[in-house]
């Protein structure tokens, strides 16, 4: 409760809370925290608190508040475990899952390009839309385990229809079939395991899929996990679901029950309303969420610790930086012919209308030119007549 937490930090986090009351968005995270600690059962934040203000100054301060000096206790490991008819995705136990649903024959280095996650397991973590991963993977040799280093990007939606962009570097080590760690974290001492639930297919850019199921635990958390349903394209193909499907079941984690089909679209609503509605409903669920939940959100963001001998990570990563440049120059180019082809029909279709009333116009011409012999006719046996 924020009754609780609030004299542990003015007494051991007192240079950190002054650096975050002075800075604008950390003093704006802190007051999205405060702000949300009356709800029911002292629940205080929720995950938009950390997309919208994160930067050094609220690292700081939360390194203090929970690493530091514990301000904040750290929610333990329990809930119902999978199988269990209680058992959810956010407040469920996240174990290692059973031995046979895990992959034996998943090759890291076949991660490596452009990913979509498509489908989600934790609301918390998972299902957010516009998400877009790069990797590079590199097998595992006489020397060294197999690795993966990944440029994580995703998007949140604003009130006014705009999005803020977050991404961050993450590295993984393979120890055993199917299994990647990313520990040894100095950010609230978090650490994620991966577990490859299935693969196939993984350079075929319409049904190449990596599942993962993952469990983790920081400062904050003792235990919490999820799922992704990584594939090529951005919507996943309907002829894989069940095949995911099976292998969700085996780890005790139904995907027609549980799962959730993210929307890679990034899609701008225009009607403000709307978007205010949306807006609303989003702050309404701030109460739901705890502070635990929050500063795993953070974590799970956070860049790997990366030591300065492990050059293949700075190379990695820069040559992942190239997928993503390339990545956004083919989206730009898409939108520029998109919008020419756009304006090359609209032309087209000028063309055929002025063509349409050329030839109205010539048909008007030759109605007039009919009607106009009889008329005179008309006329001049009326004048021949008066005569």
């Amino acid at each position: 409760a924020m009754a609780e937490v609030a004299p542990c930090l003015l007494s051991q986090c007192q240079v950190p809370l002054a650096k975050c009351v002075l800075n604008p968005a950390c003093a704006a995270n802190l007051t999205c925290i405060i702000g949300c600690s009356t709800q029911p059962n002292e629940k205080s934040c929720q995950i938009k608190c950390g997309d919208n203000f994160a930067n050094d100054v609220v690292d700081e301060f939360n390194a203090c508040a929970l690493s530091g000096k514990k301000c904040v206790p750290q929610r333990p490991d329990t809930g119902a475990m999978p199988g269990d008819p209680r058992w959810g995705p956010v407040k469920g136990r996240y174990p290692v899952p059973p031995p046979e649903s895990i992959s034996q024959d998943f090759d890291v280095s076949k991660m490596t390009g452009r990913w979509y996650i498509t489908a989600g397991l934790n609301p918390l973590f998972d299902t957010f839309p516009c998400q877009v991963h790069f990797f590079e993977g590199m097998a595992p040799t006489e020397t060294q385990p197999g690795r993966l280093v990944g440029k994580i990007n995703w998007r949140i939606s604003e009130p006014d229809g705009e999005f803020l962009t977050r991404s961050t570097v993450q590295t993984f080590k393979q120890v055993a079939p199917g299994v990647l760690e990313n520990h040894d974290n100095e950010y609230l001492h978090y650490q994620d395991d991966w577990f490859v639930l299935d693969h196939s297919d993984e350079e075929d850019p319409e049904l190449g899929f990596v599942l993962i199921y993952y469990r983790g635990r920081n400062d904050a958390w003792a235990g919490y996990g999820g799922g992704t349903l990584y594939t090529r394209a951005p919507t996943v193909n309907r002829a894989l679901l069940d095949r995911v499907g099976d292998a969700c079941d085996k780890a005790k984690v139904p995907f027609f029950k549980y799962w959730k089909l993210t929307d890679n679209s990034c899609p701008i609503e225009q009607d403000p309303l709307k978007l205010r509605q949306q807006y609303a409903q989003r702050l309404l669920k701030q109460g739901e969420l705890s502070v635990q939940e929050q500063l795993t959100y953070l974590s799970r963001q956070a860049y790997s610790e990366i030591d300065a001998d492990e050059k293949y990570i700075i190379k990695s990563a820069e040559r992942i930086e190239k997928m993503t440049e390339n990545f956004v120059a083919q989206e730009v180019g898409l939108l520029v012919s998109a919008e020419k082809a756009v304006e090359q029909t609209l032309m087209n279709v000028e063309k055929e209308v002025e063509k349409d009333l050329v030839i109205v116009e010539k048909e008007l011409e030759k109605d007039e030119q009919l009607l106009e012999i009889p008329f005179r006719n008309l006329l001049s046996k009326l004048f021949s007549w008066r005569l």
